[in-house]
């Protein structure tokens, strides 16, 4: 559906988060310069990372940059 689903999430210190692309279409998970950097991402593929660090994790699809959300690490 060309969207991040949840677009805003919230997680502990120490959680993995893991996207799955259930799109016909490839994506990724990407931030300028930063943490949140998955290769491209077919149909069913997984992409995963650990926050260890707390703090606002803003992302976009390179493919189609209006695809965005957010991952907000507390604790």
């Amino acid at each position: 559906g060309f969207a991040f689903g949840p677009e805003a999430v919230t997680v502990s210190t120490g959680a993995t988060v893991t996207w799955t692309n259930l799109d016909s279409a490839d994506h990724t998970v990407t931030q300028n310069g930063a943490l949140l950097d998955s290769p491209d991402l077919a149909t069913d593929d997984t992409y995963e990372v650990t926050f260890d660090e707390s703090g606002s994790y803003e992302y976009f699809c390179k493919f189609h940059p209006a695809m965005q959300a957010t991952i907000t690490v507390e604790g």
